[in-house]
């Protein structure tokens, strides 16, 4: 059986690390270590079943099912 909610939580967290474009960058927004950024978006993309962002030394950038949550992601936590 399948489980289709989303923590809205790990979406938030998301969202922040593509607007900040390193988890650095959104540990500091969201007032959280870095490692806790790093292990709960490893989180959210074992609970998606894909890769949503790629990692480099100096920044991570989504890939295209990222980019698809990314923006389906925005819209729903502006509402």
């Amino acid at each position: 059986m399948i489980d289709n909610r989303l923590d809205l939580n790990l979406l938030r967290l998301f969202v922040t690390v593509v607007e900040a474009r390193t988890l650095t960058q959104a540990a500091q927004r969201l007032g959280m270590t870095r490692s806790n950024v790093s292990r709960r978006l490893k989180l959210l993309e074992a609970d998606m079943g894909a890769q949503l962002m790629r990692r480099t030394t100096r920044h991570v950038e989504p890939t295209q099912a990222g980019m698809l949550l990314y923006r389906h992601g925005a819209r729903m936590l502006e509402e």
